[in-house]
């Protein structure tokens, strides 16, 4: 019973979690075209990583719920660790080409003479409301799952870089492809 309860748990955690991540990454992308920010086009990238292994968690907490059968003597929760690594394999990929693609920008702008276009204040929203409730989810995470408090100071170094870098007001064009 406290397996199914568990389950119920994660499932509508992750859920929430899924449905905002796609609005996210739908909002990120159209206020990163219209604001002409790479960052937060790479943002809406990372919102579908996010969304992504969303979805992989879904699939996986049905299978790794199990209790034991003939096949698997103490049960299926080996498919939590399969689960993880294969999140870890996409957010690698995301990363890698978030990477990729910064590195071409700031390659362009430093020996190719490309221009880069100054990100409008829709991009400085955007990445304010997506923190906003990149939080929430996260408080709500906490709350679920009872976590402890370590996990939030992990996340305040990005936070206050982000804040920073958005601060920063238009200077910030010549950080922006790296991020």
């Amino acid at each position: 019973m406290k397996e199914h309860i568990r389950k119920r748990k994660i499932m509508a955690v992750t859920l929430t979690g899924s449905l905002a991540n796609f609005l996210l990454l739908v909002f990120k992308f159209v206020a990163g075209v219209l604001g002409h920010s790479s960052a937060m086009i790479a943002d809406a990238v990372h919102s579908l990583s996010d969304f992504v292994t969303d979805v992989i968690v879904l699939l996986f907490i049905n299978i790794s719920s199990k209790p034991k059968d003939e096949g698997h003597d103490y049960g299926h929760g080996k498919y939590e660790t399969l689960a993880t690594t294969i999140i870890g394999i996409v957010l690698m990929c995301v990363g890698a080409g978030l990477f990729w693609d910064g590195a071409n920008k700031v390659f362009g702008f430093y020996f190719g003479g490309e221009q880069l276009e100054s990100p409008g204040k829709i991009a400085l929203i955007a990445a304010i409301i997506s923190i906003l409730i990149k939080e929430t989810l996260y408080r709500l995470t906490l709350y679920v799952g009872k976590k402890k408090i370590a996990r939030l100071l992990s996340r305040m170094p990005g936070i206050i870089v982000r804040m920073l870098f958005l601060l920063s007001g238009r200077r910030w064009v010549l950080e922006e492809p790296s991020s």
